[in-house]
C-alpha cells in the first residue's frame, strides 16, 4: 500500500499514540473505580471497544491490492459478460482451493516462530521489553502508595510514561529526516532501491538505553523521604525507550519480510503477550522477596542485557536475513522504494 518512505511517519505516529493510549487507562480507571466502582472500568472498556469495532466495520475500507483487483475484475465481468477478466488470485484459486491457502497462512506464523532467526530473536527482545513494561507498571502501586496517595492519584503516576511515549512520537520528523537522507544517498549512488531494513534500527540503538536508565533511576530514588517527582521523572525515559524500540523493531520486520510481515508480526505479538502475561504473575512475589529497590533493579539489569540486540541486527542483519526462507531478497538487495523511481 505504501513504500518504506511513505509509511515512516504514519507508523511512528501510530506506534507512539497507540502505546500512549494504554497509559490513559490507569488514570481514567483510577477515578472511575473510586467514584462508580470497579465494574464500570470493565463496562466502559467494553462499550468503547464495541464502538471502535462497529466504526471499523462501517467505515474502514478494503486496502489489500489483490482483493481490490478482484473486485475490479468482478465488476468488469458483470458489465461485459466476458469471463476472461480474471485476476491471478482467482486463476490460482481454480487449481488451489481456499482451504489449502488458509492452512498455509494459518501455519506460517508458527513455522516462523521456530524457523526464522529474525522472528525468534526479536520475539525475545520485544518480550523482554514487555516483561519490563508490565512488570514495572505492576509494581507502581507498591512504589507510589508509599507517599500516601489515593487510588485515583495513583493512576496519574502513569502519565509520565505516556508523556515519554508522546515525546518519542514528537521525534518522528527527525526519524523521517534521517530516512530521507539515506534515500538521497541511494539516489546519488544511482541505486533505484531504498535503504536496507537495518537502517530502521538506529532509533532503537539510541532509545534502548533509556529503559535500563529509567529503571535504575526509579529503583534508587523511590524512597518516601524523597520527592515523588524525582521517581516520576524517570518514567519519561521509560516511555521514550519503549516507543523507540517498538517503532524500530516493527519497521525492521515489515521491511525485511514485506508480503509475509503480517505473519511475522502476528506471532511476535502472540509470543510477547504470552510471556509478558506470565511475567506479571511473578512480579509481585518478586517484589515481596527482593524488595522494591532490588526488584526494580533486576528489571533494569534484564533490560540492560538485551540492549545490544539492535546493534547486533544493525551490523549483522544482512547476514541473518540470508538464513531466512521468507525474506524476499538477498542482503545486497534492499527494499524497493518507489519514491526513488
Amino acid at each position: 500500500m505504501w513504500s518504506p518512505s511513505e509509511r515512516t511517519a504514519p507508523f511512528c505516529f501510530y506506534a507512539a499514540f497507540g502505546l500512549a493510549g494504554m497509559m490513559l487507562g490507569p488514570p481514567i480507571g483510577g477515578f472511575v473505580g473510586e467514584t462508580l466502582g470497579y465494574r464500570w472500568c470493565d463496562w466502559i472498556s467494553a462499550i468503547w471497544g464495541g464502538l471502535a469495532l462497529l466504526s471499523c466495520i462501517i467505515f474502514l475500507p478494503e486496502t489489500l491490492a489483490p482483493i481490490l483487483l478482484k473486485y475490479k475484475a468482478q465488476h468488469l465481468r458483470r458489465l461485459t459478460g466476458d469471463t476472461r477478466y480474471r485476476t491471478s488470485l482467482e486463476t490460482l484459486r481454480l487449481s488451489v482451493p481456499f482451504k489449502e491457502h488458509f492452512k498455509e497462512a494459518l501455519s506460517r506464523p508458527f513455522l516462523m516462530a521456530v524457523q526464522e532467526p529474525i522472528v525468534i530473536l526479536f520475539s525475545a527482545y520485544i518480550s523482554v521489553i514487555y516483561i519490563v513494561l508490565l512488570g514495572n507498571l505492576s509494581i507502581y502501586p507498591v512504589i507510589f502508595l508509599q507517599w500516601g496517595i489515593s487510588d485515583g492519584i495513583l493512576g496519574l503516576t502513569f502519565l509520565p510514561v505516556m508523556i515519554g511515549l508522546l515525546m518519542a512520537g514528537a521525534l518522528t520528523p527527525l526519524v523521517v529526516k534521517f530516512h530521507k537522507m539515506e534515500v538521497e544517498k541511494c539516489r546519488k549512488e544511482g541505486k533505484l532501491t531504498g535503504p536496507p531494513p537495518e537502517e530502521r534500527l538506529r532509533f532503537a540503538m539510541v532509545g534502548t538505553w533509556c529503559l535500563p536508565l529509567s529503571l535504575f533511576w526509579l529503583a534508587w530514588t523511590c524512597y518516601p523521604t524523597k520527592s515523588i517527582w524525582i521517581s516520576l521523572a524517570s518514567q519519561l525515559f521509560f516511555g521514550i525507550g519503549t516507543a523507540a524500540c517498538f517503532i524500530s523493531t516493527y519497521q525492521y520486520i515489515i521491511d525485511a519480510y514485506l508480503s509475509t510481515a503480517a505473519s511475522a508480526l502476528s506471532v511476535l505479538t502472540l509470543i510477547r503477550y504470552f510471556i509478558a502475561g506470565a511475567a506479571v504473575l511473578f512480579t509481585i512475589p518478586m517484589v515481596n522477596t527482593l524488595g522494591v529497590h532490588w526488584a526494580t533493579t533486576l528489571l533494569a539489569f534484564i533490560s540492560l542485557a538485551f540492549c545490544p540486540v539492535p546493534f547486533i541486527f544493525y551490523y549483522y542483519g544482512a547476514t541473518i536475513r540470508r538464513w531466512s526462507k521468507y525474506t524476499p531478497r538477498l542482503p545486497g538487495d534492499p527494499v524497493p522504494d518507489k519514491s526513488l523511481a
